[in-house]
């Protein structure tokens, strides 16, 4: 196998950092769902006295902590995607750039 030609080094290393770049998008979606589902705390007197004697209130809350803990650890996770793809991006220039992958033959 030849090694790729500078010009598809360069693509592949855009292509990775603008994937970064998606995933981040992502994670300031997620981040503004979670700051919504935080916001949406509703008290008894919203779902009447029936609704809350039943347990809609108390219902309600435990879905709507779990959407915004749900939505936390998915901003936190995407985000570690988008960081990944930019480490791996920036650890194969570097190497590239310090011949690593010529001399091993491993691209």
């Amino acid at each position: 196998m030849n090694p790729p030609t500078a010009g598809q080094l360069k693509a592949a290393l855009d292509a990775l950092r603008n994937d970064a770049e998606k995933w981040d998008e992502c994670v300031g979606t997620i981040r503004g769902a979670e700051g919504a589902a935080g916001g949406f705390q509703i008290d008894a007197f919203s779902f009447s006295f029936l609704g809350d004697s039943l347990g809609v209130t108390e219902a309600y809350e435990e879905l709507r902590a779990k959407m915004a803990e749900l939505l936390k650890s998915g901003g936190e996770v995407t985000s570690g995607v988008a960081e990944a793809l930019r480490e791996v991006a920036n650890t194969y220039e570097a190497e590239e750039e310090r011949g690593v992958h010529r001399m091993k033959q491993v691209w």
